[in-house]
């Protein structure tokens, strides 16, 4: 068993097309606000969004709340032209 754990993550928004960064955090942020479990927050820098799970307790509620929030958070990001990356600094 491991301990109580709670996950933050922090994702860039990029272009479907080009992979450019691309200010759409308040656009997603709204869009995934209204079905998520996760509290979704922005950054800094509009092209940047945050995610923080409640206290999980073992490591398959772990894996199926990242899962679940990196796909809402995705399927947000996609009906603005966007996708999730998940990378310490920009990939291009």
């Amino acid at each position: 068993r491991i301990p109580n754990v709670g996950i933050e993550e922090e994702y860039q928004l990029v272009d479907a097309e080009s992979g450019d960064l691309v200010p759409r955090g308040r656009q997603v942020l709204r869009e995934a606000r209204q079905n998520s479990l996760a509290d979704i927050q922005h950054e800094l820098h509009l092209e940047q969004i945050e995610m923080a799970s409640p206290v999980l307790k073992d490591s398959a509620s772990i894996a199926s709340f990242v899962a679940r929030t990196r796909s809402e958070l995705n399927d947000a990001a996609k009906h603005y032209n966007a996708r999730l990356v998940a990378a310490g600094t920009h990939p291009m």
